[in-house]
């Protein structure tokens, strides 16, 4: 029984999958209550699958999707329709395993450039209250202690890099006062600072720096680098931080039975099973039909190599558009990231040209036990076909993609160069030879750490100058809304046109709402300025 449940009180499951129902979509659940109805959201539901996996019950996001009510929920979860069994192996201390091939495909990229910084993390918390140099030195000596990847350095051995774990903890803490400086100058420093190569065959691939600023106030800068991060990571590493300094231990946090290496030996044997060949099938065979290239901009603009440099534009999404969102998503009995990347494909299809495009998103990778509290790289690219837009209406593409995220939930644990071996081979330097714009969400449940009872930090994400496509789109939701980070690889396209690109998502949003049974493009009319195509 892969729920972790028996097989006994279905209307005992229903209650409970109603209180957890009620507690993360803030009202009264009945059981036969549609999830869409009640305002549901691919946050939510990822909040709602936490707390059930917290309660004994192993469910996944899928499950929920396809059984979007209480009573039918309980019953998909007796009936066993959830993830097959999968777990993790024990490795043996000092056994230097081989990284995950995520991590691998960004050692193959920096190997090619030495002055990449797109894979290096820089994020600021902005603390509420002044906090303690010496008290956060031992929390974060007390983290580095728990999670072995912040001990684990990656050498190469015979030409490939390994993970080599050491027992003792390595903490970068420096201090810094930049209180004389002004805003602009500050944001020029952080900046610089997470430009700095960070060494990944010494353990340390995470530096912090405590800063004093003008006003009597104090940011943590965190500058990572990728091997050891995703979106989830940073919400456990941020989360974890502020409990072990807030309490001053590490108790009441989630045992972490396992570690990330486990994880990358449990891939490289799941790799070559069966369920990996249909897996790998599944993603390929959604690319069959090859597609050329999706030009934001003229390609007489395009370096002949991908620069890996870039920008950040912050976006907040007007509470309108999220309302309009929001509403469509649940008369066309989806979630609200869907509707959002619909628009998005049409707006960057309409300045590209493209009928027919690949457009790139993220999986986070966590349904094997163990993994849900362990830091690392888990997260998986992926490809989805977008074909024919202009002609196809909101509801028929926003279910066509709303079915393939579903269904490829079943398929998270394949990693995306193993599917591009798959592919008919494209030799192009200038771009990811796959996809070239990517849209995808933050799902961690809240990325306010708590530091002091009652007193959150909010985080904050200034570009170190890196940029791993030609846009990448970030949602991050917050109680409030969504902030939305515009990535963009300056080669190619300017702050300007950037924002430009953000204005035209905000109002096609809200006309491909309020249309969503008209052709797309038709619907765009002149929304995407003429600038931009």
């Amino acid at each position: 029984m892969t729920s972790g449940v028996q097989r006994t009180d279905h209307a005992a499951l229903v209650r409970t999958v109603q209180s957890v129902w009620a507690t993360e979509l803030g009202v009264p659940a009945d059981s036969d209550d549609d999830f869409f109805a009640l305002g549901g959201t691919s946050l939510a539901a990822a909040r709602i699958v936490g707390a059930m996996r917290a309660r004994g019950v192993n469910t996944t996001f899928n499950v929920l999707m396809r059984h979007p009510s209480p009573a039918r929920f309980a019953t998909a979860i007796l009936d066993g329709d959830g993830p097959a069994r999968m777990s993790l192996p024990h490795v043996e201390d000092g056994a230097a395993p081989p990284i995950s091939v995520q991590q691998e495909a960004i050692w193959f990229l920096e190997e090619l450039r030495a002055d990449n910084t797109a894979y290096q993390n820089l994020a600021v918390v902005e603390l509420p209250d002044r906090i303690d140099g010496a008290r956060l030195a031992d929390a974060l000596t007390a983290l580095v202690a728990r999670h072995s990847l912040l001990r684990t350095s990656f050498p190469t051995r015979r030409g490939r890099p390994v993970l080599l774990e050491r027992a003792d903890p390595v903490v970068h803490l420096d201090t810094v006062d930049l209180s004389a400086m002004t805003a602009a100058e500050r944001e020029r420093w952080i900046r610089d600072l997470g430009r700095r190569p960070v060494d990944r065959t010494e353990p340390g691939l995470l530096r912090w720096t405590l800063a004093e600023l003008g006003d009597g106030g104090q940011i943590l800068i965190l500058v990572e680098h990728h091997f050891l991060h995703d979106g989830w990571s940073l919400g456990r590493l941020t989360t974890e931080l502020a409990h072990i300094y807030r309490t001053g231990s590490s108790d009441g946090l989630p045992a972490l039975p396992h570690r990330y290496a486990d994880y990358a030996v449990w891939q490289r044997m799941w790799l070559d099973t069966e369920d990996a060949a249909v897996s790998r099938s599944f993603w390929a065979d959604l690319l069959a039909d090859p597609v050329g290239p999706l030009c934001l901009v003229d390609d007489a603009r395009r370096p002949a190599d991908f620069t890996f440099t870039g920008d950040t534009f912050h976006d907040r999404l007007p509470a309108a558009v999220v309302a309009a969102a929001n509403s469509c998503a649940r008369s066309l009995r989806t979630t609200t990231f869907v509707v959002l990347m619909t628009a998005f494909a049409a707006v960057v299809g309409g300045i590209g040209g493209s009928p027919d495009f690949n457009l790139g998103s993220m999986l986070r990778n966590r349904r094997v036990p163990g993994t849900e509290d362990i830091l690392g790289m888990f997260v998986n690219t992926i490809a989805l076909p977008i074909r024919g837009w202009p002609t196809r209406s909101m509801r028929d593409l926003t279910t066509e993609l709303a079915e393939i995220l579903t269904t490829g939930l079943d398929h998270q644990e394949m990693p995306f160069p193993r599917v591009a071996q798959a592919l008919p081979r494209v030799r192009d330097s200038s771009r990811n030879p796959h996809f070239q714009v990517c849209f995808s969400m933050h799902d961690y449940p809240d990325l306010r750490a708590e530091w002091a009872p009652g007193r959150r930090a909010e985080l904050r994400y200034p570009s170190n100058g890196g940029a791993k496509f030609d846009l990448d789109v970030v949602l991050v939701p917050d109680p409030n809304g969504y902030t939305v980070l515009w990535r963009f690889c300056t080669p190619l396209l300017s702050g300007t046109a950037t924002r430009a690109i953000a204005t035209a998502f905000h109002t096609a949003v809200r006309a491909l709402a309020s249309s969503p049974d008209a052709p797309m493009a038709a619907v765009l009319g002149d929304i995407v300025p003429a600038q931009l195509r």
